[in-house]
């Protein structure tokens, strides 16, 4: 296959929200993603949705459609002109790459497949929403879901034992569905090279949480946890990352709690200045009710300092030997993880070295988009 003609492929993504005007792991992905595309030789489009941002933009050399949202129901935006736009501009690309099966957007560029246009590729970002109750998760995946997914030529998924679940919950046909690992820049996101939080035994201990403030990413059970917590360690930081509709109960909680000098809210931090956020930071909590394989788990990991998650059956094997895990919504349980790790400093030592090792190994956003460049060779035609 000569070089010349990969450049020739055209792929519209089509996601919810894109970063910079949105920080999170779907935003994120997409964006480093269509970076990369594009400084490949990929002629690469991005159609998303937008309260600030209307027409045509340039973000890293790929092109950008913004379409105003109406109204956004969970964090779930909804913009009719993106139904419209994809009618309009579909045999413009070889294929179609749409982000999670839970957003409008992606429902729409399923229609559109069905009524006819290019190949569709959906990544699913996670099976189930983090910010939806378990009931009308269940509801949408039997119905909504399972007709999203099987319009798709192929389905994107991060883990095998998630594969399994689409395969048997959804009877998505497994010949399918590929498995691409998510992935950060090793690089970038890596320890301290001078080593100054760990040499320094008389800093207080920062627990950091970066997200969404939204429903289902279990904020309340960390400041739950803090106020256990500093009984025994007054001067524990805690350190939130982001912004989302829900930091106005969070705050709220703190005050509450009388937490206002042990808690810190961060938002707007540009990804680029992340990897300092983590290395100045013990250790990373992430205490989510549903989650992929979520991005900043990723980063922490690859910054060789310790998590403590919920527990999740698809992240057993990543978590192994490199954090710990509490039942959902426990929060004595998650206090006491939290505080095995403020005692045994070697341990969380051991842990964030066995985690900078298996990012680096297996979870490289290099290989992420190599994968998935081959895939859309193979959807297209080309391999």
């Amino acid at each position: 296959m000569h070089r010349e003609e990969i450049k020739l492929l055209k792929i519209l993504q089509v996601t919810n929200d894109l970063y910079p005007e949105v920080v999170g792991g779907i935003p994120l992905h997409t964006h480093h993603l269509c970076r990369d595309l594009s400084r490949m030789g990929y002629y690469t489009t991005v159609l998303t949705c937008s309260r600030s941002n209307h027409g045509h933009a340039k973000i890293d050399d790929y092109n950008v459609i913004y379409r105003k949202i109406l109204f956004s129901p969970l964090g779930n935006s909804f913009s009719p002109h993106i139904f419209r736009t994809l009618l309009k501009i579909r045999d413009d690309y070889d294929l179609i790459h749409a982000h999670c099966h839970l957003f409008l957007s992606t429902i729409m560029a399923s229609l559109v497949r069905r009524i006819g246009s290019p190949p569709l590729i959906i990544t699913t970002h996670g099976i189930m929403s983090a910010s939806a109750p378990d009931w009308f998760n269940l509801l949408y995946m039997k119905t909504i879901g399972k007709w999203t997914l099987k319009s798709a030529d192929r389905v994107i998924c991060y883990t095998e034992m998630e594969k399994d679940k689409l395969a048997n919950m959804l009877k998505i046909d497994s010949e399918k569905i590929s498995v691409i690992p998510n992935g950060v820049d090793t690089d970038l996101f890596r320890p301290d090279p001078n080593n100054n939080k760990q040499s320094n035994q008389s800093n207080a201990i920062t627990i950091l949480w970066v997200g969404r403030f939204v429903r289902g990413k279990g904020v309340e059970y960390l400041i739950q946890a803090a106020k256990i917590l500093v009984k025994a360690v007054p001067d524990l930081k805690i350190l939130l990352v982001g912004d989302g509709p829900s930091k106005g109960k969070i705050k709220s909680l703190i005050e509450k709690f009388n937490l206002k000098k042990n808690v810190i809210i961060k938002e707007n931090v540009p990804n680029e200045n992340m990897p300092e956020v983590y290395q100045k930071s013990d250790i990373f909590v992430l205490p989510s009710l549903n989650e992929g394989v979520p991005k900043t788990l990723l980063e922490a990991m690859a910054c060789g300092i310790p998590v403590i998650i919920s527990e999740f059956p698809h992240l057993e094997e990543l978590i192994k030997n490199a954090g710990l895990t509490f039942p959902k919504g426990d929060v004595h349980a998650l206090a006491d993880k939290i505080m095995r790790l403020i005692r045994d400093r070697e341990l969380a030592k051991e842990l964030g070295n066995n985690g900078r090792n298996k990012i680096v190994e297996g979870h490289s956003w290099g290989n992420t988009v190599l994968k998935t460049t081959e895939l859309y060779e193979e959807v297209a035609g080309r391999k």
